[in-house]
């Protein structure tokens, strides 16, 4: 034991020496845990900590605003450990991790830190994302103070009304919120979708940084409204050029993954113990193709809960990938599909109320159905597809919140992604079509029953005439779509880029040239 001490110590000295404070101050530290009293760790510590703890901060920081939140994640922790008593490191662990899907560890980064304004909106924001609205209305009100940190939670609380459906209450929190920040263009872009007098918001949006990419988005947002779309359709472009900047979209990178998981071969699990939650459906596909319409379309027949979009699936599959990448690993065995079914169950267990079948609609769970089919062989995956050309518009057209969706906002990435999502999804068919239902959006909105009916036998659910009105189930709706699930089913909605032909040229004639259809 004492030479596995020595050797740390040493270590961390050489570290020291090289200038490599923040690896030098994580060996000191990690003695301390050990050994509190250990003296020569005590003064390591003390000489390097002051300057890992900038150099942690800076390096996190950095990879955070390039995408690469698995990096981020892992300097923030590393931060977190130096100086426990940052809680402004733990809240940025907290954020990082809500932007990668994983919930409950973001929730566990705010565990005891004091009960500040900003944690207790964070705490709402994590709240909200694990389908818990209740408890993150009571975080967003608690976190206000009647001054200028209360735009972020009056922000918030405008989501969560808009999520009901409730307009003019979100309007009206939007607005109190660019009382405090008028400057911020997130909350611009949110009351822009909110509706109201798109004249009179407009004058208030051209006085944004134009460095600011989501008051572009605003910007379009009510030029369309008003008619001028060559206008609308230019700050379109040069908002998604700015987000662009720090997506950290990389083709090449995304490319080899799914190249990946094309040719991975997970082990089938031919004996394993029964489900102890509800049954999955996965309604997959890219986003702004329809899941949302189709799970309320499945979520007025008994014995379905709607689940929206949540992170079990990603929770449970990026740890399995990260360690198969770690290991040289290029296939699963029988025991990481056993432990990747016990986290998946587990987690949909936990948010279950009791009904038989849960769904889930997050769409890019579209990447993971190999390793869903041999985890889960119980499981139905509905594949929701639309025409790419209203498609990628409706991309183009979203900001949207967290880093999921970093691809959206460069025209080529779009179509390079669409391209991937088709070659993949069309291996997933030839491999796994039996539990795969194919549905087109046009189809659905052109003949909704017949559609549904298929939609309901092929997931296992019972139809009635009241799937036909998901506009009567009044659930909370989080995503993009969340007013236009609240009207009946209807075509009309592919037609929204039709004003815009001329900027979509070169993107439809790369879409075309990428066999994307």
């Amino acid at each position: 034991m004492a030479s596995d001490i020595t050797r740390t110590l040493d270590s961390a000295e050489r570290a020291r020496r090289k200038g490599d404070a923040s690896s030098a101050a994580r060996g000191f530290a990690s003695v301390l845990v050990k050994f509190p009293g250990n003296r020569r760790a005590q003064q390591g510590l003390q000489r390097t900590k002051a300057r890992a703890i900038t150099d942690l901060t800076s390096r996190a920081r950095s990879e955070q605003s390039r995408g690469a939140l698995h990096s981020a994640e892992r300097l923030w922790a590393a931060l977190v450990q130096l100086a426990p008593s940052d809680d402004s490191a733990a809240r940025a662990l907290a954020l990082c991790r809500l932007d990668l899907g994983r919930m409950q560890a973001a929730l566990g980064a705010l565990d005891g830190l004091p009960e500040c304004p900003e944690t207790l909106d964070l705490r709402g924001r994590i709240l909200r994302e694990l389908g818990d609205l209740g408890g993150a209305e009571s975080c967003h009100r608690a976190a206000l103070v009647d001054g200028p940190g209360d735009a972020a939670p009056l922000n918030n609380l405008g989501i969560l009304a808009r999520a009901r459906g409730d307009l003019e209450t979100a309007a009206t929190f939007f607005r109190k919120a660019i009382r405090w920040a008028p400057d911020n263009g997130d909350v611009h872009y949110n009351l822009a979708r909110a509706g109201g007098d798109a004249k009179a918001h407009l004058a208030a949006l051209k006085k944004l940084p134009a460095s600011d990419p989501a008051g572009h988005f605003a910007i379009f947002e009510r030029l369309h409204t008003l008619r001028q779309h060559d206008l609308a359709f230019a700050h379109l472009l040069k908002g998604n050029a700015l987000r662009a900047r720090t997506a950290g979209f990389d083709p090449a990178r995304e490319a080899a993954l799914f190249t990946w998981l094309a040719q991975m071969q997970p082990t089938n699990l031919s004996d394993m113990a029964p489900l102890t939650g509800p049954r999955p459906v996965f309604i997959v596909g890219l986003p702004r193709s329809g899941t949302t319409l189709v799970e309320r379309v499945l979520g007025q027949s008994a014995g379905v809960q709607m689940g929206g979009e949540l992170p079990v699936v990603s929770g449970a599959v990026a740890p399995l990938l990260r360690q198969l990448q770690d290991e040289s690993r290029e296939h699963p065995d029988r025991s990481d599909i056993l432990a990747l079914r016990q986290k998946l169950d587990e987690g949909f267990a936990a948010r279950s109320d009791g009904r038989p079948l849960l769904t889930d609609k997050m769409p890019l769970n579209f990447r993971w159905v190999g390793l869903l089919r041999a985890a889960l062989p119980e499981a139905r995956f509905v594949h929701v597809t639309r025409d790419a050309v209203p498609l990628a518009f409706s991309l183009l057209r979203h900001s949207f919140a967290g880093g999921g969706n970093r691809f959206c906002y460069d025209p080529a990435h779009i179509v390079v992604y669409m391209a991937l999502h088709k070659a993949l999804t069309d291996g997933w068919a030839a491999r796994f079509g039996e539990v795969i239902h194919a549905l087109h959006y046009g189809d659905l909105v052109a003949d909704p029953e017949h559609q549904g009916k298929a939609l309901c036998a092929a997931c296992d659910v019972e139809w009635s005439a009241g799937n036909l009105r998901p506009e009567d189930n009044s659930a909370p709706v989080l995503t993009a779509s969340n007013m236009q699930v609240r009207h009946p089913i209807a075509p009309g909605a592919d037609d929204g880029w039709h004003p815009y032909r001329t900027g979509m040229a070169p993107i439809i004639a790369a879409l075309t040239a990428a066999g994307v259809t």
